[in-house]
């Protein structure tokens, strides 16, 4: 087992996030590689000094403008927005994420306050798209949901959110922070419109997670994992794929200071 000084940790961890030594990153085209090399953004539309995820991009990005993650995203279609938690990821890892999509799909949406939207609803929404282009919740006239949630006020809204986490719809556009969205294929690059197997996809998130953390204690990342897989990793599995990925030396084994174990992306 290999040791590492506290100065080595934080300049790792600062490395991997792509913020030591300085900005590294310049520009539109910056926002792209600081974005990967992140693995990914938290949107939030609260602004105190400035958005969340352009205060994580001035960190990184020499002459960066708010201006130009839109654009890198939904113009260049670089990136796309996914998650209970809303982030932004790389527009390459879309093939992955087909297994999230896909359970949610199979075994439902489970948030606190969230009802699945009738059948005959998300049809409404979906012919509505095909016929109209791009829409936002507020483009749908229709019925308020019995219960509040910040889902949305409206049924439509309910329904968009639902498609957009089991993959049939995706954001294309932003109207301040307020969603559009379409049709999947008339958004998705034709190159990741596709679904990888499942155990493709679950070795990428397996390295995804830890490349996110950049060194975590086991127990930690184990559910972080579980997250990005939507199920329950059992400790013996969560062990058996540690130990894989050490094999082959995709990933390390070391003790941080206090000689807490951790796993490293290498």
């Amino acid at each position: 087992m290999d040791t590492i000084s506290q100065l080595t940790f934080r300049r790792f961890i600062l490395g991997q996030q792509g913020l030591w030594p300085g900005r590294r990153f310049k520009g539109l085209n910056g926002a792209e590689s600081a974005l990967h090399q992140m693995q990914g953004v938290q949107l939030d539309p609260l602004t105190m000094v400035a958005r969340s995820q352009d205060i994580a991009m001035y960190g990184r990005v020499l002459n960066y403008k708010p201006a130009h993650l839109y654009k890198m995203a939904y113009q260049r279609r670089k990136a796309f927005d996914y998650g209970g938690w809303l982030f932004m990821y790389p527009m390459s890892e879309f093939p992955y994420w087909g297994l999230p999509m896909k359970h949610r799909r199979q075994h439902g949406i489970h948030y606190e306050s969230f009802r699945h939207p009738p059948a005959e609803l998300v049809k409404h929404v979906l012919d509505e798209l095909r016929e109209r282009g791009p829409l936002g919740n507020r483009d749908f006239e229709g019925a308020k949901v019995s219960a509040w949630s910040y889902r949305g006020r409206k049924e439509a809204s309910i329904a968009l959110f639902y498609l957009w986490l089991t993959g049939e719809v995706m954001i294309t556009n932003r109207k301040g922070f307020d969603r559009i969205y379409d049709l999947r294929e008339r958004v998705l690059p034709r190159e990741f419109d596709f679904e990888v197997m499942d155990s493709e996809a679950e070795d990428f998130f397996i390295r995804k997670s830890i490349a996110f953390l950049g060194m975590a204690r086991e127990n930690i990342w184990r559910t972080d994992l579980s997250g990005y897989l939507n199920r329950d990793v059992p400790r013996e599995e969560a062990k058996t794929r540690i130990e894989s990925l050490i094999e082959q030396q995709v990933i390390s084994r070391g003790c941080a200071w206090k000689t807490q174990r951790i796993a490293t992306s290498t």
